[in-house]
């Protein structure tokens, strides 16, 4: 518009300017009409345009508010499912989390048991005949890889396997360690989980190595454990270990007498001495009292004869040399008769009252010094080297009893010579009595 009327305003300006050119402005107005008129049209054409866009683009808007609604639609539908999908996945996972602490728990369940097996497998006379067994736990015992259902059902089988053969007796052969050092392998027989002989002879298993002590129980427990090996059927006696190869291992352990009487030291070997002189003084002394009471029981039935082998015998002799004197006299020589015969009788007692006594207090002085020896130990060692405090422990215990021991038997005999010498003087005073009567009557 503003071109059209620049082109007005020019004219215009020709006009007043020229006449002659008006036949040209003609030209000019008529064309300038024809541009108006295609202009006028082009706008109606614009309009067109313009509205059949305006009418296309609110379609438009309208397909896509329908598209919106239906999306928005969609949009709340996948909501939905997405919530309830988080809360499916809520529950799986609550799911997966407690069965996970269940097979946590059932692992945990499983490594304890192989923990425990594995303990046991180390010292089970079953495992002596199948050697290969703790290794196969180890992958079971290994907490850095999961446990397989492979792993679980040979646990299981372990298990069986070890109670099963607990309760059978087997034959099989494998190498021993002999006493002399050296290997063999040699036939064996197991009696389920208690013992493992060998020709009669008790074996300790320790750690997959199978070994023969050097000490075995008595002869008479080896006949027995060797005639049950000869025998192939039927029943027969048998020799088990109900500790499992413990009474074995003590039975290895235990000192035997000597080295008991060792473990005593110089006290020990002097109470020992002591004791076995007052045993055989004791001894001794029982043996001539029970002599001497023979023969003057046998001078009793014949008092007429009297006998020079026997205190009471003596005693008569003495009588008879002295009837002619006076009752007092005869009285006094009697008596000095027969007081002459009761040393003898008492002979020795009152030194075994003395080695009664001594004895134990010999054994608390060997107390006294093996505990003395046991705490330097302890003040040496600190208690760290248990062999040195045994050492004086021992003394402590073995010279205590070695004490009462001795004093014991000691005493009984020194109580039975006390006795028997009592009633012998007892029959010395009644025949020195009857002598005395029979003096003094004539």
């Amino acid at each position: 518009m503003k071109a059209f009327f620049a082109q007005l305003i020019v004219v215009s300006s020709l006009l007043v300017g020229s006449s002659g050119m008006a036949a040209e402005l003609d030209n000019l107005l008529q064309r300038v009409r024809a541009e108006g008129q295609a202009m006028s049209r082009l706008e109606q054409q614009r309009e067109k345009r313009f509205l059949a866009d305006k009418q296309q683009q609110a379609q438009k808007l309208a397909d896509a508010e329908k598209t919106l609604q239906k999306l928005q639609a969609d949009n709340r539908l996948l909501h939905t499912e997405q919530q309830q999908n988080q809360q499916e996945l809520q529950a799986l996972q609550q799911d997966i989390d407690e069965q996970s602490q269940d097979l946590q728990a059932l692992f945990q369940a499983a490594r304890q048991a192989a923990s425990e097996l594995d303990s046991i497998l180390h010292t089970s006379l079953v495992s002596a005949q199948f050697p290969q067994r703790e290794q196969d736990l180890q992958a079971l015992l290994d907490d850095s890889q999961p446990a397989t259902l492979s792993d679980l059902q040979h646990l299981w089988y372990l298990l069986l396997q070890e109670t099963i053969e607990s309760g059978k007796i087997s034959r099989f052969s494998s190498p021993v360690i002999m006493p002399d050092g050296h290997q063999q392998t040699v036939p064996l027989i197991r009696l389920g989980s208690f013992s493992i002989t060998h020709n009669g002879n008790f074996l300790r298993f320790d750690r997959q190595h199978l070994y023969q002590p050097s000490r075995q129980p008595d002869a008479s427990v080896v006949q027995i454990a060797r005639s049950f090996g000869e025998q192939q059927q039927g029943m027969a006696e048998a020799v088990i270990d109900p500790g499992r190869g413990a009474a074995l291992e003590i039975l290895s352990h235990t000192p035997t007498l000597l080295q008991r009487i060792r473990q005593g030291g110089i006290i020990g070997y002097i109470i020992l001495l002591l004791g076995s002189i007052g045993l055989l003084t004791g001894l001794w002394r029982l043996l001539d009292t029970t002599l001497i009471a023979r023969r003057m029981r046998r001078q009793l039935r014949n008092p007429s004869q009297p006998r020079n082998d026997n205190p009471l015998g003596r005693v008569l002799l003495a009588g008879q040399h002295l009837r002619e004197q006076d009752p007092e006299h005869l009285e006094l020589h009697l008596q000095e008769a027969a007081l002459r015969e009761i040393p003898r009788l008492t002979l020795a007692q009152g030194f075994l009252k003395l080695l009664a006594a001594v004895a134990p207090l010999l054994g608390l002085l060997g107390t006294v010094t093996g505990m003395i020896l046991t705490f330097q130990a302890i003040t040496l060692a600190g208690g760290a080297n248990s062999s040195l405090m045994a050492h004086g422990i021992g003394q402590a215990l073995v010279t205590t009893v070695l004490g009462l021991s001795s004093a014991i038997p000691i005493l009984f005999l020194h109580n039975l010579l006390v006795a028997r010498s009592r009633s012998l003087i007892q029959i010395l005073d009644q025949e020195t009595a009857g002598l005395i009567a029979q003096g003094g009557a004539s």
